[in-house]
């Protein structure tokens, strides 16, 4: 099965991009490790591929798949591994409990395994197993045979390295020098690739996405067309007319009317040179030349950024992504507190008591509530009372959610300081929910802060009171009451 997308426009320098789309399906999780490979040019194309996937492309040649169908029952994934020739490593594994097939029967287990076959064996290369050793083996064991064994073809690889997955892209990788290294420069199309775009495609039963870098005008053609038999063979005429190569489509009935289908078609100049790229008389033609009734809308699609294909995005919702100075330090954060829930602390440094004793109180509260503390501590310092802005924004954006205390302060000081309202605003902007506490009696001080004067913030009282836990106001009381909010919102429950 292949999973494919739009177009896409790569960033200026080395990161790869993985779409999220394509991303679940291979199993390339932040922080885990992959493999890397450009593949020599098959004579074809002048540009290499390159391929990203979690096996080794240089061992492919020496790797099986099992498939078999088992009656679903205890320990039946035990029998068939039992079943898998002593020597091969099992690389892959999933199993799932599937529909019968037929009615009136018992559900099936549908077993997948990936085995790879050393090449270091007793004389030397080690044999892959036949489909019927495999399934002789079933039938020794008392299992049903219906085994289905492929072998992966070997790939003409001229370059691999390992790389690490970081919230959807492989950074600083390489691939451009190495690409154009391989590029077949015999070609007389070489000069007519572009390396700044790229077509994308995860190959589920190889386990590996596959980067096509296209020919120069390259576009991608949405045809919107009424449902009907043959209408899908009538548009690839039209494009087969204007000699236009197809490097992927995919037809879809989702994001059209009820009896309407699309084609996204991702195309390119046949012979790679860019000055013919006939796509508005493709648009022309297709309504033209087309019966009506079919109801053919078109339109032409530059390149999807590559940034804005990381994360799935809800309707409405504008995404912020993290800034690529921030990436590494951002996800420092994260590993370090994973699991927990987030909260980043605001707070005017160097008050005089009882602020301190107030900070402490909701530190003590987020504690016992099992919350990570994201606040700037003297490591986030350079020199001085100088706060180093990359070190506090990195718990901005790890955090999901945020606390921002006010109190009061000697008279003739600033009661907000200059953080405080940066960092509110902050949490606003990116939706995350933010609790705006202010002690009783100093309600004053909203006054001097103009865009959230006249908004309700929660109020804690002043002196013992505030730190008496057992009283229904105090600072614990209130904590314990937002983050318990915050958490709902968020999606982020603990677990019973």
């Amino acid at each position: 099965m292949q999973v494919l997308g739009d177009l896409l426009k790569l960033t200026e320098g080395d990161d790869l991009p993985l779409p999220w789309w394509h991303r679940s399906t291979m199993s390339l999780q932040s922080d885990t490790q992959c493999y890397v490979a450009l593949l020599k040019p098959n004579g074809l194309r002048p540009a290499p591929d390159l391929i990203v996937s979690v096996l080794d492309p240089s061992k492919y040649g020496r790797m099986i798949r099992i498939r078999t169908l088992q009656p679903d029952r205890l320990g039946v994934i035990a029998g068939v591994l039992e079943c898998v020739p002593k020597g091969l490593n099992i690389a892959l594994a999933e199993t799932a409990t599937v529909e019968a097939l037929e009615p009136d029967t018992d559900d099936k287990h549908e077993v997948t395994l990936i085995c790879e076959a050393p090449d270091d064996g007793f004389d030397g290369l080690m044999p892959l197993p036949t489909e019927a050793e495999v399934r002789a083996r079933f039938e020794e064991r008392g299992l049903v045979p219906d085994t289905k064994v492929d072998t992966y073809p070997s790939f003409r690889v001229g370059w691999q390295t390992t790389a690490t997955v970081k919230a959807g892209w492989i950074r600083k990788l390489p691939w451009r020098v190495e690409a154009e290294a391989l590029c077949d420069t015999t070609s007389p199309h070489l000069g007519s690739i572009d390396f700044s775009q790229v077509v994308v495609s995860a190959d589920t039963t190889r386990r590996l996405m596959r980067f096509v870098f296209p020919y120069r005008g390259a576009c991608t053609i949405r045809i919107e067309h009424r449902d009907t038999p043959g209408t899908l063979r009538h548009i690839t005429d039209v494009l087969l007319d204007h000699q236009v190569n197809i490097l992927s489509m995919y037809l879809k009935r989702g994001g059209v009317l009820s009896g309407k289908a699309v084609a996204v078609v991702v195309c390119e100049p046949s012979d790679g040179l860019a000055d013919r790229v006939p796509y508005e008389e493709i648009k022309r033609d297709l309504k033209a030349k087309l019966p009506p009734n079919l109801m053919i809308q078109s339109s032409l699609n530059s390149a999807v950024d590559s940034a804005r294909v990381i994360n799935p995005v809800d309707a409405g919702v504008v995404l912020a992504p993290v800034p690529v100075d921030l990436l590494d330090k951002v996800a420092a954060v994260r590993k370090e507190h994973r699991g927990k829930f987030m909260v980043f602390f605001s707070h005017r440094f160097g008050l005089p008591q009882p602020a301190g004793a107030y900070a402490q109180a909701i530190r003590d509260a987020l504690a016992e509530e099992g919350c990570a503390l994201l606040e700037s501590n003297d490591r986030d310092f350079a020199g001085g009372r100088r706060i180093v802005y990359s070190e506090v924004s990195k718990y901005m954006w790890a955090a999901d959610a945020g606390i921002i205390m006010l109190c009061g302060t000697p008279e003739g000081t600033d009661p907000l300081g200059r953080n405080v309202p940066h960092e509110f605003g902050f949490l606003q902007g990116q939706a995350k929910p933010a609790a705006l506490f202010i002690e009783s009696g100093h309600e004053e001080m909203l006054r001097e802060w103009s865009n959230i004067d006249g908004v309700f913030a929660t109020r804690f009282p002043s002196g013992a009171v505030a730190l008496d836990k057992t009283h229904p106001e105090s600072i614990n009381a209130v904590v314990r009451s937002f983050v318990d909010y915050a958490r709902s919102r968020r999606g982020r429950r603990p677990m019973a």
